[in-house]
């Protein structure tokens, strides 16, 4: 069962810090770049972990907790109970996977991290499940459109 492979603990914190990081570094990069065009006499660049650190605790933390919500309210899976054997109407037994599914899938596609936590990079049925307007709004939002650093380099200059 690929739903097995890592545990909801290394899930939980192992793998959504690198999400957070990797996505933040990508962000860190690109507001270098743009002052390093903007400076006209060879400025200084800023910090990159005052930048990384900013983005992950004012760009991206905020937006991956509305969306975990978003997501939630959308029939994602978010608990810890791990696999959870239940009887099928036909008597026969199957097991239905469980774990911190919505957070992992908030940073995952604002980070544009592949993968997920079912292994399927986003075709598992759990991680959008019946493909509801709300949901599917909110990962093609979240997707496509995150705040370019030119537009957000303001909340790094405080």
């Amino acid at each position: 069962m690929p739903e097995s492979t890592l545990g909801n603990l290394i899930q939980a914190v192992g793998l959504t810090v690198q999400n957070f990081v990797s996505a933040s570094v990508g962000i860190a990069v690109a507001i270098a770049l743009v002052r390093g065009i903007a400076a006209r006499s060879g400025g200084q660049l800023g910090n990159f972990w005052v930048d990384l650190v900013r983005g992950v605790l004012r760009l991206l933390l905020p937006i991956a907790l509305i969306g975990a919500v978003v997501l939630m309210a959308a029939g994602v899976v978010q608990n810890l109970a791990g696999l959870t054997h239940i009887a099928s109407i036909s008597g026969a037994g199957t097991t239905l996977p469980g774990g911190p599914v919505a957070s992992q899938e908030a940073i995952k596609l604002l980070g544009t991290n592949g993968g997920g936590f079912f292994n399927a990079n986003s075709a598992h049925p759990f991680e959008n499940p019946g493909r509801s307007p709300t949901s599917s709004r909110w990962r093609s939002c979240c997707s496509f459109r995150c705040p370019s650093p030119g537009r957000s380099a303001g909340w790094w200059a405080t």
